[in-house]
């Protein structure tokens, strides 16, 4: 293992954030277009994908390729705990969901996906600043666990 892998995963995940960020703070106030909305929580679900990667480099794990199983390994060696653990896998679920969605549609400046079952799942522009938010939180916490080894 290199030293630094990661060190290099935790940037790539602030790079992730920033996007997200930018997208929330400067893009989607000039635009109001709420289709931002779902590439915001794209880039948080990649920053959340690095962190659970440096996380798990940093700890000498196997690496796994899916998330379910990353915070599993994580949960079971009480590197994350489980308010955290919901949430990545909240994150994962909106992402998850919006691909699988047939239609999706902006309604009163919301995201509206709807499955096949016809089951309705909505993305406010608050609950985009709290996943956001939350995930500062986990990469700084990510940060401050690398960096104390």
């Amino acid at each position: 293992m290199f030293f630094n892998q990661p060190k290099r995963e935790l940037e790539y995940a602030r790079q992730q954030y920033k996007i997200a960020e930018h997208f929330l703070n400067v893009t989607y106030p000039l635009t109001n277009d709420p289709k931002l909305l779902m590439g915001i929580v794209y880039n948080l679900c990649g920053a959340l994908d690095y962190a659970l990667e440096a996380l798990i480099r940093n700890s000498e794990f196997t690496l796994e390729e899916n998330w379910r199983k990353k915070l599993m390994i994580l949960r079971m060696n009480s590197l994350i705990n489980e308010a955290q653990s919901k949430f990545i896998a909240q994150l994962e679920e909106i992402k998850s969901l919006h691909r699988a969605c047939p239609t999706e549609f902006i309604r009163e400046g919301k995201i509206v996906m709807c499955t096949k079952d016809y089951h309705l799942k909505t993305l406010t522009i608050g609950e985009i600043k709290t996943l956001t938010h939350q995930t500062e939180e986990f990469i700084i916490f990510t940060e401050a666990f690398i960096n104390r080894k």
